[in-house]
């Protein structure tokens, strides 16, 4: 993207609350809402670092090709249904005034209280579950700010094997895919050296790579173990299930 591409991107409108569906306009990062609680840091972490190594007519053009999908809900609510990975990266990789482009999937402004909750449940738009995959809580206590989502050590665990192909992004049915893989590994992969040695003043850093630092020999087991169950017949069912490749 040349410096048209990063014209184009800051001559996006900003997004208003009686802006329609379909509509095309841009956000900064603080101002969208999330619609989940927790993200994979160790995917947030590596995405944040590409972003901070790119120009700026590389960030427009890799913005520009992945708008975030937003519903407009009441008090001028920017809530965000997907990308919240993205969200986060760029936060923590200081973009933090850049202009995101969004889409608007639906602006349900007009929805007072849990009208709009029970909308969202409807359309499987929010994700009320913690880092720790506890839940649902109530949809009024999801994490007001991309800054605030905390650390899910198994989404974590699901984008390591999906990189790997151990499955696949399934198109047909891409919400919340990687979290239905991550519940599925929570039961399964303890991780019970690192568990000892968890840092509870900083939840954040219990990621996979904070693991392979400092228990590898677990690291490797239990991502193979992983990888080994999501060609399993027990994962037969979930999004993007392509079973055994060996």
């Amino acid at each position: 993207m040349n410096s048209e591409g990063e014209s184009t991107l800051a001559d996006l409108p900003h997004c208003e609350p009686t802006s329609p569906q379909g509509a095309l306009a841009s956000l900064t990062v603080g101002e969208l809402r999330p619609t989940q609680n927790a993200v994979g840091m160790d995917e947030v972490n590596e995405k944040a670092e590409k972003i901070a190594s790119m120009s700026a007519s590389k960030l427009a053009d890799y913005l520009l090709q992945r708008p975030i999908p937003v519903v407009i809900g009441e008090e001028a609510g920017y809530y965000m249904i997907d990308h919240h990975h993205l969200a986060r990266a760029l936060w923590d990789a200081g973009k933090r005034e850049t202009n995101v482009p969004i889409v608007v999937a639906e602006n349900w402004g007009v929805l007072r209280g849990p009208h709009f909750w029970k909308a969202m449940a409807r359309r499987n738009w929010a994700y009320p579950f913690d880092g720790m995959g506890s839940g649902p809580t109530k949809p009024t206590l999801i994490k007001p700010h991309v800054k605030d989502l905390e650390n899910d050590l198994y989404r974590s665990l699901a984008w390591y094997v999906r990189e790997r192909y151990g499955f696949i992004k399934d198109l047909s049915n891409p919400i919340y895919a990687e979290f239905k893989w991550a519940s599925f590994f929570r039961s399964r992969v303890i991780f019970w050296d690192a568990l000892l040695d968890w840092p509870e003043s900083n939840p954040v850093k219990m990621t996979l790579q904070y693991i392979l630092e400092q228990h590898a020999d677990e690291y490797s087991d239990k991502t193979a173990y992983a990888l080994y169950l999501a060609g399993s017949p027990d994962a037969r069912g979930l999004p993007g299930f392509i079973g055994c490749q060996c």
